[in-house]
């Protein structure tokens, strides 16, 4: 995964190689990234995937 920016809380990655098309992204999310950022970075309120096209 790649950083993409933090605004408002929100921190944007960019999901790489085999994993930006998992069908298990969104716990991968949710449940890992997500809740480490929350636990661990001050003002962090969510996480985003970047849409990118």
């Amino acid at each position: 995964m790649e950083f993409v920016s933090f605004v408002d809380g929100i921190v944007t990655i960019k999901m790489l190689g085999a994993c930006s098309d998992c069908l298990a992204l969104d716990d991968t999310i949710s449940m890992g990234v997500e809740a480490l950022l929350l636990e661990e970075v001050e003002g962090v309120t969510g996480v985003q995937v970047a849409q990118i096209y």
